[in-house]
């Protein structure tokens, strides 16, 4: 994501837009794929369990937002495509340092804390 932005590549934004939709429709995000069938087997570590309601719905949001910043970048919004990916880039900073997650929060002020089943 941050080389999209900083390349103001549509193409990589528009394809990270597609693996994030994915995220948001499967039980599981594709990148899980590469740590559980990979890098746990190395750390030793289990599985990333499947994806509850807040984290698709995060996905959903991340599919929206860099497929809206491909748009910006190729009809020439530049600016306005380099705030977006700037927050972008800080809210993902954020959830992978603090496991803080801005969307799933937004996800739980509107539907409760509680998870319901998928």
């Amino acid at each position: 994501m941050v080389i999209g932005t900083v390349m103001a590549s549509p193409l990589i934004l528009w394809t990270l837009g597609v693996i994030a939709l994915i995220g948001a429709i499967l039980p599981f995000h594709p990148f899980d794929l590469f740590y559980n069938y990979g890098a746990r087997f190395l750390t030793g570590t289990g599985n990333i369990p499947l994806s509850g309601p807040p984290r698709r719905f995060a996905c959903g949001i991340a599919a929206v937002w860099v497929t809206a910043m491909g748009f910006l970048f190729q009809n020439g919004y530049m600016v306005t495509g380099y705030i977006l990916g700037g927050l972008l880039i800080a809210v993902v900073t954020l959830v992978s340092i603090t496991n803080i997650c801005i969307p799933s929060m937004i996800y739980r002020a509107l539907f409760g804390w509680k998870d319901k089943k998928s």
